[in-house]
């Protein structure tokens, strides 16, 4: 009997509010996104707001693998039929299997009947030059770009959107 590849038995489940899964994220974000230090602060509170209720729009999905999570994305309505992601990330050792791919098509198959456009928003620096090629390769293309998004000496922030079949 064949073996399954990492991709066949990797599931996706909506992330379950409960507060001790936050260091748990943390330590994949920490492991799988090289600025994630500066960003901390911002998904902890953002978690802890989603697990007490306080961020209904807001939808989080994860890659579940021998009963460990090993990547995340989430995804919130900008306006009408507009939806954006956020807190995407898949652990280091498992980035180049598909788990990226397979999370990412998850949130456009759910999105499909509510959005028209999907956004991501990706900071352009040598850091994510292979995000930045990941996103084109599966249909997002650049809707703009902001010069020194966050500040003067740091990098480009560029909005990339995919058009979401509706029902």
């Amino acid at each position: 009997m064949k073996k399954k590849s990492v991709l066949e038995r990797v599931k996706i489940v909506p992330l379950k509010k409960k507060m001790g899964v936050i260091k748990e994220l943390v330590a994949l974000f920490r492991e799988g996104m090289a600025y994630f230090d500066e960003y901390e602060e911002d998904m902890v509170s953002e978690l802890r707001d989603y697990f007490g209720g306080k961020r209904r729009a807001t939808h989080y999905f994860v890659a579940v693998l021998g009963g460990e999570i090993i990547g995340l994305i989430g995804y919130l309505r900008y306006s009408n039929d507009v939806y954006n992601t956020g807190w995407f990330c898949i652990r280091k050792d498992l980035q180049g299997h598909g788990i990226g791919s397979l999370l990412l098509k998850f949130v456009e198959r759910d999105l499909r009947g509510k959005a028209r456009l999907l956004m991501v928003e990706c900071w352009d620096s040598a850091e994510t030059c292979q995000l930045l090629k990941f996103y084109r390769e599966r249909g997002y293309r650049p809707a703009a770009t902001l010069r020194n998004f966050y500040d003067d000496e740091d990098g480009d922030m560029t909005f990339f959107s995919k058009r979401i079949a509706k029902k």
